[in-house]
């Protein structure tokens, strides 16, 4: 078979309808991976080299804000050649500068980002503030143009990666769906090729520019797993529970490229429009040295963990608050009606205020962990929780289990907070 002569069959062959440009652009891309004379080529097409390695710069689109979009890796078939020239291009870029949109049910808020290659990011919030986040090793730096403070919280025990972003590439193979080419439309007068990522709960739609192969536009849309019930642990903070500023309050939120295709979140929607690619920056953009005359407040914080021993730790936690009650309902973990006294019980003692509210916040963090930590359970359809009206202290009584499906047993979380493996499942009663 000569494929070269077989190429506008293989298109015909597309659900979508090509275009003329796109259509060149796809006979071009094959015809020069095809060798010339020979045997008849009967290997398939992998993305390897740079590209498929290039987990990096196309994260400068997303993976800061929730690090669920996975454009590297997989199989180039018919429908996404053309993909491949944009990734070439994504992998030589060195910075992006756009704006992002994120539309959730409880706000819609807009920014201006600037991301970097090498694992560097600097967002701009409307009221003022900066945040600077350096991926490499985990610190963030929240600076307030208004109070004259700066934020500084590193993350401990977090790998160093040398190649930032790497998550993506780790999606993309985990999900085994590449892009594809959806259709083509002009956007604000430029000539565009669409392409989608389609996951269970999650589609990432790609406008690129036909003349320079670089993305013009990002919609990405995440939707809850209703069906599971699941939740995405999240939660809110005020730095006067614990004797600090009426004004200062911190939000949690876990999710991310952990939960991809699962449904572990609320209906989310990110726009990232306005993209400026390879831009002369001044280094001092990135500088985490704050000024001389600002106050500067550091915390270090582990970096999260979702497995039994942080559950655990979460419901030591509630029943030492709650007079060795467990929680009704496992998502109680996030109810601020019920979360909240304890946190202001244990922390705000009359101490420093920073201080209560940093340790209250590593407290939250645990929590949250633990939460999510059941909520991947949950979507597998094999967590049961059984803590409502149990107190502390039966070792005979089971409150939390789950199937671990490589081992084929149940892991078994007791009333005293003890662990056992089981082999079966323990009655519900």
């Amino acid at each position: 078979m000569n494929y070269s002569n077989n190429i506008n069959t293989q298109i015909k062959e597309l659900k979508t309808k090509a275009s003329e440009k796109l259509d060149t652009k796809i006979h071009g891309a094959i015809s020069k991976s095809l060798p010339q004379g020979g045997k008849p080529y009967k290997r398939r097409i992998t993305m390897k080299s740079n590209i498929a390695r290039f987990a990096t710069c196309i994260t400068v689109l997303i993976i800061a804000t929730i690090a669920v979009v996975h454009f590297s890796g997989g199989k180039i078939d018919f429908a996404d050649p053309v993909f491949a020239d944009v990734m070439e291009k994504i992998y030589r870029a060195k910075n992006l500068t756009y704006t992002q949109r994120m539309i959730t049910p409880k706000s819609d808020f807009t920014s201006r980002k600037i991301t970097t290659d090498t694992g560097l990011m600097r967002t701009e919030l409307s009221f003022g503030s900066v945040i600077l986040f350096d991926d490499t090793n985990g610190t963030q730096m929240t600076i307030d143009t208004v109070q004259k403070k700066c934020f500084i919280n590193r993350k401990v025990g977090q790998k160093k990666s040398p190649r930032p972003f790497s998550r993506i590439d780790w999606i993309q193979k985990m999900h085994h769906v590449p892009a594809e080419f959806s259709h083509s439309e002009v956007l604000d007068g430029k000539e565009t090729d669409i392409f989608m990522i389609k996951i269970p709960y999650e589609t990432t739609t790609i406008w690129v520019d036909s003349q320079t192969d670089l993305p013009v536009k990002i919609v990405m849309e995440q939707l809850p797993n209703t069906e599971a019930q699941v939740v995405m642990p999240s939660y809110t903070l005020q730095k006067k529970d614990f004797g600090g500023s009426t004004y200062d309050s911190v939000s949690f939120m876990i999710g991310s490229g952990r939960g991809s295709g699962m449904g572990i979140t609320d209906k989310m929607t990110v726009i990232m429009t306005d993209f400026v690619w390879d831009l002369d920056l001044d280094p001092s953009l990135f500088s985490f040295e704050p000024q001389d005359d600002w106050e500067v407040v550091e915390n270090k914080q582990q970096d999260p963990k979702f497995d039994k021993d942080v559950l655990i730790k979460a419901l030591s936690f509630w029943t030492e608050m709650s007079e060795d009650r467990f929680p009704d309902k496992i998502i109680d973990l996030m109810d601020p009606a019920l979360l909240n006294p304890m946190l202001i019980k244990k922390y705000n003692t009359g101490g420093d205020p920073e201080e209560q509210f940093k340790q209250a916040c590593n407290q939250v963090q645990t929590v949250l962990s633990g939460l999510y930590f059941t909520q991947e359970k949950v979507v597998n359809n094999d967590f049961h929780y059984a803590g409502a009206g149990i107190t502390f202290g039966d070792a005979d009584t089971a409150i939390a289990w789950w199937l671990n499906e490589e081992a084929d047993t149940w892991t078994i979380i007791h009333a005293d907070l003890s662990v056992d493996e089981a082999a079966k499942e323990p009655p519900i009663e």
